[in-house]
């Protein structure tokens, strides 16, 4: 007796046999390539310019960059062409992507299968420059890539949309597309013959907008490649709870320490789990390029990076059909990510996972006590209140003021690490939401009624990476001031004589 699994592959079997044309084409003409690539979703800034070099060190055979974005305007569809990078990749195969928001289903996917194809058409139109000067993007343009989001009950009419446009594209390149779902095992056979023109898939397997299942994906039969995205994503309402668009990464690195915020965990942090931020704007505020008003309500939500770890191995254990992994990056820049390439490449590597922050006190036989941080590498820690500090140790107390510089607040303990009032504290605390990669944060002073001592001041930190380690230490001691070197006396100065003098007194010795 034939089990589920088999009947669907049988079913598969007869769907691929029934249109060998097809088949023929793309296995011989169009082969997907094998190996892991990554995908960068915003142009390439100028300060990237030698990006291909780092993606190739750290293995990647293929890149997906951005060419084309679809937008429907007043006038109607729209096509925005993306600036090539800096420099043409030479190393490795490109895909030039096309994107589209929510809104692209219904022209990509429509109702009527038969009302597909006109959107094709607009879709050719706007690739033809890119593929005019496909030359600038990279010298090994392997393919076109859509991600364009669609349902799975509107696979047939999406399929006749891929059909339309695989007659018009230049016969080698391939066609692949997005999936961020798996089909049902009872759709699969129909689902397969539907999306015949593409070549393969690209399935989102972890992320927020992801829910196909690694297994599922590869049931379904085509050559695929399992998307991994661990960039964060938003959404924004005003005070009055309207929705304003989605907001992206680079929106939260630049809100999340601003003191004009107020910034709330709206889900306990947990290895395992997505971590999620409520912001409130007290006051207007301008941040990557967008302004907010006061009351608007910012929500994001920031994928596991501990649990994407662990999925780069599992998800593609047993996997038949799969041909590698791809990373989706976010912003133009590492600047505006918080897994930027550089902590990628360590992943990739083998390398240490976690922020390396160096701090510095000094203030010895002082009233001021100067606190220093800054991160040395490219990792960055988990965003949270009270999860990273750096601690300085006053023994005498005697606190003044603090003044916390660029961390975020400050709270201050007893030795016995009670939170006391000012006037008895020995201990102050200093919060930082987050510590971004290569991260100086501005020093922070605290000011006392009278010098420190010659061995002040002792510290301690605790950083949570944002790969789920702590990264903690106990208490350092500052280096020794150095002493004080006497300065040497000054010779005793002999009493001159000047020529003048010497000849008269030699004149009067001779009478």
């Amino acid at each position: 007796m034939l089990t589920a699994r088999r009947a669907a592959g049988l079913l598969l079997l007869v769907g691929v046999v029934g249109c060998p044309r097809i088949v023929q084409k793309v296995s011989k003409a169009r082969e997907v390539p094998s190996g892991d690539a990554i995908w960068l979703e915003e142009t390439v800034g100028s300060e990237d310019a030698d990006v291909e070099k780092q993606i190739v060190h750290s293995g990647f055979t293929a890149a997906f960059l951005p060419a084309v974005r679809m937008a429907r305007g007043p006038e109607g569809w729209a096509a925005t062409e993306v600036a090539p990078p800096p420099r043409p990749f030479d190393r490795t195969a490109v895909f030039l992507t096309v994107t589209g928001g929510p809104e692209i289903s219904q022209a990509a996917a429509p109702a009527d299968p038969n009302a597909a194809a006109p959107f094709a058409v607009r879709v050719l139109a706007a690739l033809e420059a890119p593929l005019k000067t496909r030359a600038l993007y990279g010298s090994r343009i392997a393919g076109i890539h859509l991600d364009f989001p669609f349902a799975a009950d509107a696979a047939a009419s999406y399929g006749e949309f891929l059909k339309a446009l695989r007659a018009k594209l230049p016969p080698g390149l391939l066609l692949t597309v997005s999936l961020h779902f798996a089909p049902e095992e009872a759709d699969r056979p129909k689902f397969v013959e539907a999306l015949a023109a593409a070549d393969g898939f690209v399935v989102f397997v972890f992320g927020e907008a992801a829910t196909a299942s690694p297994v599922a994906a590869d049931e379904i039969g085509k050559p695929w490649w399992a998307a991994y995205s661990p960039g964060a994503t938003g959404t924004w309402k005003d005070a009055y709870g309207e929705a304003k668009g989605p907001l992206a990464e680079k929106h939260l690195l630049a809100l999340v320490d601003d003191p004009r915020l107020e910034l709330t965990n709206e889900l306990p942090f947990k290895e395992e789990a997505a971590s999620g931020f409520l912001i409130t704007a007290r006051q207007p505020v301008q941040a990557a390029g967008t302004k907010f008003g006061a009351g608007d309500r910012l929500s994001f939500r920031q994928p596991s990076l501990a649990e994407m770890l662990y999925r780069f191995g599992a998800d593609l254990a047993g996997r038949r059909r799969v041909r590698g992994r791809i990373v989706v990056m976010p912003g133009s820049s590492d600047k505006e990510r918080l897994f930027t390439l550089g902590a990628l490449e360590d992943v990739l590597l083998g390398h240490p996972l976690d922020p390396d922050v160096r701090v510095s006190v000094t203030g010895a036989r002082s009233p001021v006590i100067t606190v220093e941080a800054h991160n040395a590498n490219t990792h960055a820690s988990v965003i949270s209140r009270s999860l990273n500090w750096v601690e300085v140790d006053m023994p005498e107390g005697g606190l003044r003021d603090v003044q916390p510089g660029g961390f975020d607040r400050f709270e201050v303990y007893d030795a016995q690490g009670k939170m006391v009032t000012p006037g008895r504290a020995t201990r102050v605390r200093f919060f930082e939401t987050l510590v971004a990669p290569f991260e100086a944060i501005e020093p922070a002073r605290i000011l006392l009624q009278r010098p420190a001592s010659a061995e002040c001041c002792r510290f301690r930190q605790s950083i949570v990476s944002s790969a789920g380690p702590e990264v903690k230490t106990d208490w350092t001691a500052p280096p020794p001031p150095p002493t004080p070197v006497p300065k040497p006396k000054a010779a005793p100065k002999k009493r001159g004589h000047s020529a003048a003098a010497f000849a008269s007194r030699t004149a009067a010795e001779s009478l």
